[in-house]
């Protein structure tokens, strides 16, 4: 198992208890099979105790923040994870009819759906 399999094993374990955002946020950084095998991003916002591991959401924005180095979609895609991990907003209170059309517009702004 490469490190990055242990840190996707380790988040699934932590969002367990999580809602369903915090959950959302790190499946798509453990398929996007990017930020997870990158020490640096790994080294300060990624924490490990046991088999669980999390992701400090708070270190992961100042990450994109700071202006690291990446392809501009792999650090779209890192803002995308990171904005419901820390609950930027408030996908967590939303109710079913509101999802739908978060679920929908984000849908159509990438050309699925349509």
């Amino acid at each position: 198992m490469t490190t990055a399999d242990a840190i996707a094993a380790g988040l699934r374990a932590w969002t367990r208890s999580h809602g369903l955002h915090v959950r959302a946020a790190a499946e798509l950084l453990i398929e996007h099979h990017c930020w997870l095998r990158r020490p640096d991003f790994v080294r300060a916002r990624v924490h490990r105790r046991g088999r669980e591991a999390w992701i400090d959401w708070a270190e992961a924005r100042k990450f994109i923040n700071q202006g690291a180095v990446a392809s501009p979609s792999r650090m779209a895609v890192l803002d995308l994870a990171t904005a419901p991990g820390e609950n930027r907003y408030r996908l967590s209170i939303m109710g079913a009819a509101s999802s739908r059309l978060i679920a929908t517009g984000v849908a159509r702004a990438t050309g699925e759906g349509l």
